[in-house]
């Protein structure tokens, strides 16, 4: 067993990440677990029980799940991508038959641990089989059995890590433990215990990362109860708490990241900065996310050009792209975010092709369609924007007829199509006048029209808008208050070329749009516009705000 073991394993090292390797890789699967079933059965039968067969089991096991399975058996790891994901139908069966491993292996653990109740290793040996059944059971969504088994694997590290304080590898183990019960506290919707869990696995990740500076594993370990405990209290809304703790987290990776030739450590390190930049947006700051999301890119083109038949440096080299697309955008630079989207795009593309059963791969790849339908919609590409919706929903559809996280994709395809149907309109409402005007109804959608046209820069049609918006709404505030937003987006629009000033005609010109604004402004207010909040923070107005006749149009401060 265990030389088959090693063979498999070895194959499995040399198809993981390499693209198109995945069909290879579930007919070996197929075929090898047949043969491993057979051998299994034949350790089940033996009457003799030993440690020896018991590793192999467990060791097999191990293989099963980094053979179909991969990344998302890592249970100790910086990134949760993986674990969220939903298990395909062939990677369930990997993980079932694992489970039989890991039980028959458990079964001789127990046999062993029981007949020698002081040896410290059967002990241990005992321990790591009721995690490795709680990973499984995890992964195949049996959460309270999970529960059960890392709550077996504590109480024995417990006991292990008092009866010798100084070893630090049962220290580890309890360290360990209380990370897997958080981790199950969490799937059960215990978040209070979750956070608990994970802060007593930091207090012992601490010490002995202080213990022995110069241990990788333990240093590596401290950085995932910082991260754990980031995470968490970015979902409960924390944010300066998780800031806080993915900054101590980053501290520790750059230390293990200092060696280049560590691929992992400089892996962990961008999904650090990564965390960063998510928090960093959620604090709403954008340019500081913009800057934690580039560091992670320049790392992730180094690993992805070192070692380009990596699956999983690709696809991280593709998410850097879209997060530094996402912040373009939001930064207002949304060419810079189309050619991001693009990069990420194309990644997407080769990845999906090569596996084309790879639901990860297959829902990254609608997404990047979704991501540059979206770009192209604000730069009013609305044909490049129909195309990639069509093919964001023909992949959603396939994904539903293969069965691939049916539920979610379905609602996803509801959201495709209604935006997809958005696209057309709004298509038509950016054509050229002529073309808009002609259109039945075009009088009631010039609002729209102004919005879509400021959004993509356009702003010479802006005053002819808005002129005709007054002119067909004297008593409607909504569109009295869309055509001063033109008009204060005309004049902005102005500028001098270059250091140079404005010319008379354009300071004459750039005045009448801010007349004109004010003039808007002051009618819709009569009109019954009263959401002044609204009006105090609306960007397109931002020319208008130092002037006393802007100020003038305010209602005066409410005093007790």
């Amino acid at each position: 067993l265990s030389t088959l073991t090693s063979v498999i394993f070895d194959v499995q090292r040399g198809l993981e990440n390499l693209p198109g390797g995945g069909e290879v890789r579930r007919r070996l699967l197929t075929t090898s677990l047949e043969k491993l079933e057979e051998v299994a059965t034949e350790y089940v039968e033996q009457t003799v029980v030993d440690r020896n067969t018991m590793v192999a089991l467990s060791d097999m096991g191990n293989v099963i799940l980094q053979f179909g399975v991969g990344d998302k058996s890592d249970q100790n790891s910086l990134d949760e991508s993986a674990d969220a994901a939903e298990l395909t139908e062939d990677e369930q069966s990997a993980v079932a038959l694992a489970q039989a491993f890991y039980t028959r292996a458990h079964e001789i653990a127990a046999d062993l641990a029981a007949t020698d109740p002081t040896n410290a290793q059967a002990q241990r040996d005992l321990s790591l089989s009721y995690d490795k059944l709680g990973d499984v059971s995890l992964q195949l969504g049996e959460t309270e059995s999970a529960r059960e088994f890392y709550q077996q694997y504590y109480e024995i590290s417990e006991r292990l890590s008092a009866a010798d304080p100084t070893n630090a590898q049962a220290q580890r183990d309890l360290s360990l433990s209380y990370e897997r019960l958080g981790d199950v506290q969490l799937q059960l919707g215990d978040t209070q215990s979750a956070r608990e869990f994970y802060q007593q696995s930091l207090d012992l990740s601490e010490r002995l990362a202080a213990a022995d500076p110069t241990n990788a594993e333990a240093q590596r370990d401290l950085a995932v109860s910082y991260e754990k405990l980031g995470n968490e209290q970015l979902r409960q809304g924390d944010t300066p708490a998780a800031l806080e703790y993915y900054q101590q987290g980053l501290d520790v990776l750059e230390r293990l990241a200092a060696d280049p030739t560590n691929r992992r450590a400089q892996r962990d390190l961008s999904v650090s900065y990564d965390n960063l930049g998510d928090v960093s947006r959620q604090f709403g700051d954008t340019a500081e996310a913009q800057g934690f999301y580039q560091q992670g890119l320049d790392i992730r083109e180094v690993l992805a050009a070192a070692d380009p038949t990596n699956t999983q440096a690709q696809r991280d080299l593709s998410v850097s792209y879209e997060k530094l697309g996402n912040v373009s955008r939001r930064l207002g630079d949304i060419a810079a975010g189309q050619r991001f989207y693009e990069q990420s795009l194309d990644i997407s593309e080769a990845l999906a092709a090569a596996d084309p059963t790879n639901a990860e791969a297959q829902r990254d790849l609608w997404v990047s369609y979704y991501k540059f339908a979206r770009v192209s919609t604000a730069l009013l590409e609305h044909d490049a924007a129909i195309e990639h919706y069509t093919m964001a929903i023909s992949i959603l559809d396939r994904m539903i007829a293969n069965g691939q996280n049916v539920s979610q994709s379905q609602q996803e395809r509801e959201t495709m199509a209604n935006e997809l149907r958005e696209a057309a309109l709004d298509r038509a409402v950016t054509a050229d006048w002529e073309t808009f005007i002609s259109l039945p109804g075009a009088h009631s959608r010039l609002s729209q029209r102004l919005i879509l046209l400021a959004r993509a820069g356009r702003f010479d049609e802006l005053p002819q808008i808005a002129e005709m918006l007054r002119s067909l709404a004297a008593e409607n505030p909504d569109n009295l208050y869309n055509a001063a937003c033109g008009y204060a987006l005309s004049a902005n629009a102005i500028q001098p070329a270059d250091a140079e000033s404005l010319t008379s005609e354009q300071q004459s010109q750039r005045q009448e749009y801010i007349n004109l604004a004010i003039a808007c402004l002051r009618e819709s207010i009569t009109a019954g516009w009263s959401d002044f909040d609204h009006m105090q923070q609306d960007p397109d107005l931002a020319v208008l705000r130092d002037l006393p006749e802007y100020e003038e149009l305010l209602p005066a401060p409410h005093t007790e």
